[in-house]
């Protein structure tokens, strides 16, 4: 582990975080726009009846493709932690909070601008009703602003007080 705390890790939280979301978007938009064309496509012969072979093949499928929202949200909240223990394995001096408080004021900014692209995308034709589904990730996304200053502050402050606890606790 590199110990440079967890301002890297919140980067990653915000940039994986869209990525992720939007590419689990795009999945669920195609398989169902995939789908939706099998099913609509008539045959001559009835024997081979393409849309029931497309309903029985794609039916466990499609259910386990609905999933990817718990996942976005689940893989979100796992880098929320991830800082939260990078923070405490990290510890640094008061005098970096001073610095935190910069960087985070820097996060903010492009949190805001994340937030408000992702909201446009949100209106889009093609991908705003799939988005619309992901409820968890979307709250945390559009609210990307508000968590990034909260895990800011609290990752601070668990890198800072981790060096007072290991002091009392290993008379370091």
């Amino acid at each position: 582990m590199d110990k440079k705390g967890f301002i890297m890790e919140i980067i990653i939280f915000m940039v994986v975080g869209i990525i992720a979301v939007i590419f689990f978007a795009a999945w669920m938009y195609g398989i169902n726009l995939i789908n939706s064309s099998l099913i609509s496509v008539e045959s001559d012969n009835p024997s081979q009846n393409i849309s029931d072979i497309s309903q029985q093949t794609f039916s466990y499928y499609n259910s386990g493709v609905n999933y990817l929202k718990s996942m976005a949200f689940i893989l979100m909240f796992s880098y929320i932690l991830a800082s939260f223990i990078i923070a405490w394995l990290s510890p640094k001096y008061p005098i970096m909070f001073i610095l935190y408080i910069l960087l985070t004021a820097i996060l903010y900014i492009f949190a805001v601008y994340i937030s408000n692209t992702y909201e446009n995308l949100m209106t889009n034709e093609a991908l705003g009703s799939t988005l619309s589904e992901f409820t968890g990730a979307n709250h945390i996304i559009l609210h990307l602003g508000f968590y990034i200053i909260l895990i800011a502050v609290i990752c601070s402050i668990i890198s800072i007080s981790g060096i007072y606890l290991r002091r009392n606790i290993y008379g370091i």
